[in-house]
Parts: C-alpha cells; structure tokens; sequence
C-alpha cells in the first residue's frame, strides 16, 4: 500500500461511519473485513448485511455506500486456543463479511454500521448526491444524514451546504432539534 487512511465517524446513538481510503503502486484488489462474534448469524438484506448476536438481544446492520460493491459471507478461522476445553466452552462459528474492489490503483470503502435491538427493524439506508455519499437513518425518534465528499462540488443536506469533505445533519422527527456537524471546511450556509 502506498496510502491507506481510514476515518471513523460516530453519530449517537448508534450509527458508525468507517471510510477507507486505499492506493497502491500497481493495480490490486481491495477487500474490507468485518469479523462477526462467535454464534453470531450473518444475513443479506436488500442493500446491506445484518448480524444477529447470539440469543437475539441485538443486531448489527451493514451498509456500504457503493451499490456495486457485494457483500460476501465467509468462514472466520477459528484460534488454536479456542480448542483447549471443548467440555466447558463450545467452538462456535464465525463468520467474515467482506466487500472487495475492482482491481485498480485506488479504493474507497465507505460503510455504515447500526446496532439495535434484534425486534427493531433496520433503519440505515445508502444515499448518493453528485458531490457526495454516505447513509440516511431514521432511527430513536431522529433523522441523520451522513455525506462524505466523492466528487467536487458542494455537500447538501437539508438545507445546509458546505464545501466540507464531510456533512451530517441530524434532526429530531419532532422537527424541534437538529444538530450539524462539518469536517474540513470554509464555509456552512444553512437555510431557515
């Protein structure tokens, strides 16, 4: 690799954006990992991945911002020392969900991760502009827009522009409460 530089973005209460950003010095194949916890059970879902924890208490949904990129479901190896005392601790499976590029000089992994409880339904969404993608949750009574810069031109989300190379909106579902957050910018210009 000649760059690899990777960003987490947290939104309360459970919305996680990583973004990677990867070249290298000839053409390759870029994969992203996510490794699930023993007995947790991967699904496919219409635009992304959930993981259903063991006894169902919670469940991890994953998105990836690319359309074109496909989730894949693989075998996690499982350590040597998880096999010391198969009478008291049970080898469970585990599992890797991946996403992997085309071959190129450079990737970008944009993926959206939202925990909640197993009986709520998933709420995390892709969403693209001409300057911009990331996810859109409607999730515990909020709204939040996420957009991380792909393309020049302005980011805009609901009715605030900026030339930042990140913007988040939240906003409460009531419409009284709204919250912005920018990275790397010159200027915000918010309507209303």
């Amino acid at each position: 690799l000649t760059k690899y530089n990777r960003t987490f973005l947290f939104i309360k209460p459970d919305l996680l954006v990583v973004s990677d950003d990867l070249s290298a010095g000839a053409s390759h194949t870029f994969q992203w990992l996510l490794h699930t916890a023993p007995g947790a059970t991967p699904v496919r879902q219409n635009v992304g991945m959930t993981v259903e924890g063991e006894g169902g208490r919670a469940m991890l949904t994953a998105v990836a911002s690319n359309p074109a990129l496909r989730w894949q479901i693989g075998p996690a190896p499982i350590a040597i020392g998880n096999f010391e005392n198969l009478d008291r601790v049970p080898v469970r499976k585990r599992y890797i969900l991946s996403l992997e590029s085309k071959p190129s000089l450079n990737a970008r992994f944009l993926v959206g991760l939202s925990v909640t409880q197993s009986s709520e339904p998933s709420t995390i969404e892709r969403c693209s502009t001409k300057s911009g993608e990331g996810f859109l949750q409607n999730h515990a009574g909020q709204r939040t827009e996420v957009l991380f810069r792909k393309n020049s031109g302005l980011l805009e989300v609901s009715g605030v522009t900026t030339d930042g190379n990140v913007l988040v909106v939240t906003q409460s579902n009531s419409g009284n409460d709204s919250h912005v957050f920018v990275s790397h910018a010159r200027f915000i210009h918010m309507v209303g």
